[in-house]
C-alpha cells in the first residue's frame, strides 16, 4: 500500500480507534476483530429486565437488616436469588415492600365501601360500583400469581428463605391459595351472567324476581369479605417486622457467637501466687 494510503487509512480510523486496511475487516489496534455494537433496541431491553430484575432482590430495608443482620449477608442472599431464577421474588425486595402496601391500601378499602354499599345504596348497578369491583378483583387474582413468584420465609429458621419456585407452589397451595381464590372470583357477576342468559331464553323474569336476583348478587359480593385473611397476614408480618425491637449490630471482626459466649462463661479466678 503506498505510503500516502496508509495515512489516510490511520486518519480515518483515528477517530474511532481502529486501524482501516484497504479491502480487510475493521481490526483493533491489537489486530483482533472488532464485534458489532448491539442494537439500541436490544440494550434498551436489556437495561429494563436489569432494573426490574433489580427490584426483585433484597434490599438494605428493616426486614432485611433483621434478617440477615448485616450488608455482607445481604449481598451473598442477592447472589443465591439471582441463582435461584430471574423471575423469583424475594420477600425482603423493594417491588414486594410496594406491591404488600398497595395491596393493604386496596384491602382497607374493600373492607369499607363493600358492607356500606350492600347495606344502605339501592340495588342498581351503577357504572362505578362494577368499575371498582373489576378492578379489585383484576388486582387479587394478580396478586395470586405474584404470591405463586414470592420467596417464603421459615418460621423456624428465618435466616433462610425458600426460593425454589416448586416449593413456593407447595407451599401456597397447602395454605392460602384456596382461599385467596375464592375470595378473588367475581361470583356475583358470573351468577347474573348465567341468570341473565336463562332469563332470555324463557322469558319469565318478572320485576319483583328482578329484585330478588340483584339482591342475592349483591350478598355473593359480601364472598369478597374473605379477603380479610390477607389483611390479617399483610398487617401481623408488618406489625412484626416494624414494631419488634431490631437486634443491635455485630462489632467488626468479632463473631456474634464467641461474643455471647464471652458475655456469659465468667472468668476463671485468679490464684494468690499468681497474684
Amino acid at each position: 500500500m503506498p505510503k500516502g494510503d496508509a495515512d489516510m487509512a490511520l486518519k480515518q480510523g483515528s477517530g474511532t480507534g481502529k486501524v482501516h486496511f484497504g479491502g480487510l475487516d475493521d481490526v483493533s489496534l491489537y489486530g483482533t476483530p472488532v464485534e458489532p455494537a448491539p442494537p439500541a433496541s436490544d440494550a434498551k431491553q436489556g437495561f429494563l429486565r436489569n432494573q426490574l430484575q433489580a427490584l426483585f432482590q433484597p434490599t438494605d430495608n428493616k426486614l432485611a437488616m433483621k434478617l440477615f443482620g448485616s450488608k455482607k449477608a445481604l449481598m451473598k442472599e442477592r447472589i443465591r436469588q439471582k441463582a435461584a431464577g430471574h423471575w423469583v421474588i424475594h420477600p425482603c425486595s423493594s417491588f414486594r415492600f410496594y406491591w404488600d402496601l398497595c395491596m393493604l391500601l386496596l384491602l382497607v378499602a374493600n373492607l369499607i365501601i363493600l358492607p356500606v354499599a350492600i347495606s344502605f345504596f339501592n340495588d342498581d348497578l351503577s357504572t362505578r360500583w362494577i368499575a371498582f369491583n373489576c378492578l379489585s378483583d383484576t388486582i387479587f387474582l394478580i396478586d395470586i400469581v405474584v404470591n405463586f413468584r414470592t420467596g417464603i420465609m421459615q418460621q423456624d429458621n428465618a435466616e433462610q428463605v425458600i426460593l425454589d419456585p416448586k416449593l413456593i407452589a407447595k407451599h401456597y397451595l397447602r395454605t392460602w391459595f384456596f382461599l385467596d381464590l375464592i375470595s378473588s372470583i367475581p361470583l356475583d357477576y358470573i351468577f347474573l351472567i348465567f341468570n341473565q342468559d336463562f332469563s332470555e331464553s324463557f322469558q319469565i323474569l318478572h320485576a319483583g324476581r328482578a329484585l330478588r336476583i340483584l339482591r342475592l348478587a349483591k350478598l355473593l359480593s359480601l364472598v369478597r369479605l374473605l379477603r380479610l385473611s390477607r389483611l390479617v397476614r399483610y398487617v401481623s408480618q408488618w406489625e412484626e417486622v416494624y414494631m419488634s425491637p431490631a437486634p443491635p449490630p455485630e462489632p467488626p471482626g468479632a463473631p456474634a457467637a464467641s461474643q455471647h459466649l464471652a458475655t456469659q462463661v465468667p472468668a476463671p479466678p485468679v490464684s494468690p501466687a499468681c497474684a
